[in-house]
């Protein structure tokens, strides 16, 4: 790189990154300016070099190397023992780093990692550069476990800065632990991971002890962590609570699935006393101690995971798991029929039994959304007719079931492309008494298309 370069990129730098170049009071090491004073410690770096016989322009000053991960200073400097220069690299951008401890089940998640600068393999926790740009270190951490180990981080803490090389560079890394609801079970293979290593605390320990683990920065996050108690019974108390005050949060905000009527079977207990009491006992039972906690336990966009802490009519107290829907309205289940009375099924692919099923289109709630306006947006998406006939036929658990009529001609030829995407494969056209005789044939399994049957049949009952 030519002088002009050099000393151009610095200025630049200089203005962009002013933190870079402050100069605190009474700092015995005091980055100079002007010219005069940076010519003088070019000079002086220069004589001694040459003592070595070492090329002059190794102290030249100014942006001595630069790509799109690194950028390498050499600032002129006055020093308690004379002038000089001293050389410093920060990350493009200056973005501060990002590591993550992230824990799985009691376990500490470890990648194998092959490490180019060391030519070595290497236990190490995720981490990564930090985007350019971008002061959300917590985007960045996020991204680094989805991208390292596949699984999306469920609660991240964060541990604070470190800098891991005062000595030669100047950018951050800030630290963070991560909790984990799902087992990680792939990697990027891209970036030389080839495994993951599911570690005991106390394993972890005697690892680091005895040199097996030696990445600096690994060694530094589990300690932030240990220190904080995160890692400790204080972690697994703290995870209880945590869980417990979302539990709260959600019993006022949606009063009604938490009611003790007079004639209950089983009655909630809401004492924070009592539910930790439960956790406790039912964690001796449990595969992991996680199993027992009580609360909010799992939320996603579409459930809520609730394990309550249930006083039964024996008297004794346990545990009991329940599933909401993550939006405060009802799903909708809508069956299809055309106006000269022949209903409309959709062949569809169910993750949970892993099979394929006749059924109606349902779905959940969007935010906001009322019973009708979900109904009516299902079919839509399901089998392409928009603006139905709605009628309601009743409800089932908590969902709200509907009655479509429309037009034969109304029918795409083809499967929508939100269809092929919700797992629909083909769409079937039949009469209520082919409906009954495939339900007698146990070829219906789906309890949304047995309910809404069902209730069309009384309905019909009833009006004859």
């Amino acid at each position: 790189m030519d002088d002009e370069s050099r000393r151009s990129l610095y200025r630049d730098m200089r203005d962009g990154r002013p933190e870079l170049f402050v100069n605190p009071e009474g700092a015995p090491i005091e980055i100079l300016f002007e010219p005069d004073d940076v010519a003088a410690a070019e000079a002086a770096t220069a004589a001694m070099l040459a003592e070595y016989g070492l090329p002059a322009e190794w102290g030249q000053t100014g942006v001595v190397f630069m790509d799109h991960v690194i950028t390498v200073l050499r600032d002129a400097v006055r020093m308690p023992n004379g002038l000089g220069t001293y050389d410093r690299a920060v990350n493009a951008g200056n973005a501060a780093g990002v590591v993550v401890l992230p824990r799985y089940r009691e376990q500490v998640v470890l990648i194998r990692h092959f490490r180019h600068s060391t030519r070595e393999w290497h236990l190490e926790v995720p981490r990564g550069f930090g985007t350019p740009g971008n002061d959300d270190a917590e985007c960045d951490a996020r991204r680094e476990v989805q991208e390292e180990i596949g699984v999306a981080a469920a609660e991240l803490e964060d541990l604070g800065v470190m800098y891991p090389d005062t000595g030669a560079s100047g950018t951050p890394v800030r630290l963070f632990y991560a909790e984990l609801d799902e087992e990680p079970v792939t990697v990027d293979e891209a970036e030389g991971i080839t495994g993951i290593v599911l570690v005991p605390v106390a394993e972890l320990t005697v690892m680091i002890a005895d040199g097996t683990l030696t990445d600096g920065f690994t060694i530094a996050a589990f300690a932030r962590a240990q220190f904080r108690g995160l890692l400790s019974d204080e972690a697994v108390r703290r995870r209880r609570e945590r869980r417990l005050d979302r539990y709260d949060e959600l019993r006022a905000e949606r009063p009604r699935l938490f009611v003790n009527p007079a004639d209950a079977a089983y009655e909630i207990l809401f004492d924070r006393a009592a539910q930790l009491a439960c956790a406790r006992d039912a964690a001796g039972a449990a595969r992991e101690s996680e199993f027992a906690d009580m609360g909010v336990v799992y939320e996603d966009r579409f459930f809520i995971a609730l394990r309550d802490t249930v006083r039964f009519r024996d008297g004794a107290v346990r545990p009991y798991f329940r599933l909401i829907g993550a939006v405060d309205s009802p799903g909708a289940a809508v069956l299809p029929m055309l106006s000269d009375g022949r209903l409309v099924l959709v062949r569809r692919f169910r993750h949970e039994a892993r099979d394929w099923r006749w059924e109606v289109p349902r779905g959940f709630p969007e935010p906001g959304e009322t019973g009708p306006v979900t109904a009516a947006r299902e079919l839509g998406e399901e089998l392409g007719v928009n603006d139905p006939h709605l009628e309601r036929l009743g409800v089932y658990g908590e969902d709200e079931i509907y009655l479509a009529r429309f037009d034969a001609d109304r029918l795409p030829e083809r499967l929508t492309d939100g269809a092929v995407e919700e797992g629909v494969d083909e769409v079937r056209v039949v009469t209520a008494d082919e409906l009954a005789g495939l339900i007698v044939e146990g070829r219906i399994t789906d309890e949304f298309l047995l309910a809404a049957y069902a209730m069309l049949q009384a309905r019909r009952s009833r009006n004859s």
